[in-house]
């Protein structure tokens, strides 16, 4: 079983009854997190009331309704302690309503070593990851997260390229790169136009069949992620106080270019607020980590 990366959608199960005997390959960094997959609900989620406040994350979630967010905001001005351990219990119940029971691999979770990762070229594109076998391979490809992996077969072409390709993305508040996001989806299309990929397999959709719509698909996802880096870049520029995360995303709500529209649609009314996250690592790459640069090109 090859995991691309640690999130709850994509290895919850993978130590579950069925799979006992099967050999289940990672990423080095997820030895650090399989024994706790369900960080996807209660580390992430206290990470998203930090930044967000409650109201901010369960209220635009729709995980929680009004009653219970004011008396967690009660208890959180009382009590900090007591409310991030009813913020811990909170997320386990809904980790188990949503996911169902979690079963990390235990007996044969192979974790990939990091002295052996080497450089791999495909139709002169690099990668950084691990031969598997002679016709497979693991690729380094952070983003989406940083434990992220995709898998190769050069010999058919085809690329499992799993949460890495998507609009809006990364979304992972706590182990997303915009900039990583960026920079290996460029590689993916630099490999489909050196006729490279004639097969990508994404995570939540049908596959891509066939080179010229591969490129397309990826030509098409990363100007969209281009778009949105350049309208958030132009908006936070307005914005004298880069601190002031509120007033930030207010001027998100309002901007009136379609793009910003169409992703407040996919925001809301019911799911994680992925432009509020978006935001979240512009500011922190951008502005706390300057060293990241200023534009994604």
């Amino acid at each position: 079983m090859l995991l691309t990366h640690s999130h709850l959608d994509h290895s919850a199960n993978s130590g579950a009854a069925p799979f006992i005997n099967a050999q289940v390959i990672c990423h080095p960094l997820v030895a650090g997190k399989i024994n706790n997959l369900k960080r996807n609900y209660t580390d992430i989620t206290a990470e998203m009331v930090r930044v967000f406040g409650v109201h901010g994350f369960f209220g635009r979630t729709g995980m929680l309704g009004p009653p219970m967010i004011k008396q967690l905001q009660s208890i959180q001005k009382l009590s900090p302690a007591l409310f991030n351990r009813i913020l811990y219990a909170v997320s386990l119940v809904i980790c188990r309503r949503n996911v169902g029971r979690v079963y990390p691999p235990v007996r044969n979770v192979t974790f990939l070593r990091e002295d052996q990762r080497t450089d791999l070229c495909f139709a002169n594109t690099l990668f950084r990851g691990w031969p598997l076998s002679e016709d497979l391979f693991a690729l380094e490809t952070p983003g989406h997260q940083d434990d992220h992996l995709s898998f190769y077969v050069p010999d058919r072409k085809i690329m499992f390229a799993g949460d890495l390709i998507s609009f809006l993305n990364p979304n992972d508040i706590l182990d997303g790169s915009l900039k990583d996001t960026h920079t290996w989806m460029k590689r993916l299309l630099q490999l489909a136009e050196a006729g490279g990929i004639d097969i990508l397999a994404i995570s939540h959709a049908l596959p891509l069949i066939g080179k010229e719509q591969v490129i397309t698909y990826l030509r098409s996802v990363i100007a969209k992620q281009e778009d949105t880096f350049n309208t958030v870049a132009e908006i936070v520029a307005s914005c004298p106080d880069k601190s002031d995360f509120d007033s930030i995303m207010s001027k998100v709500y309002a901007h009136e270019s379609e793009l910003m529209k169409k992703i407040l649609k996919i925001n809301y009314p019911r799911t994680v607020s992925f432009i509020d996250v978006y935001v979240y690592l512009y500011l922190k790459e951008y502005f706390l980590f300057p060293n990241h640069g200023s534009t994604m090109r």
